[in-house]
């Protein structure tokens, strides 16, 4: 499954944790991303990247 769209540190993160835990294969389309502040982006990316989620691109916010 990818996951896109506003915001990265907010509902993409809980989308794509959602998926990760329902066992979808997920991936976040980073480029097609934005998020709030580049604090709590990086936050999101290293929760995600835990919960097994895979990244693409580069953080758009």
């Amino acid at each position: 499954m990818d996951v896109f769209g506003s915001t990265t540190d907010h509902c993409v993160k809980a989308t794509a944790l959602d998926a990760a835990a329902a066992r979808f294969t997920t991936q976040v389309l980073l480029d097609l991303t934005v998020g709030v502040h580049h604090d709590t982006i990086q936050q999101a990316c290293d929760a995600l990247r835990r919960a097994g989620v895979t990244m693409s691109g580069v953080t758009g916010g």
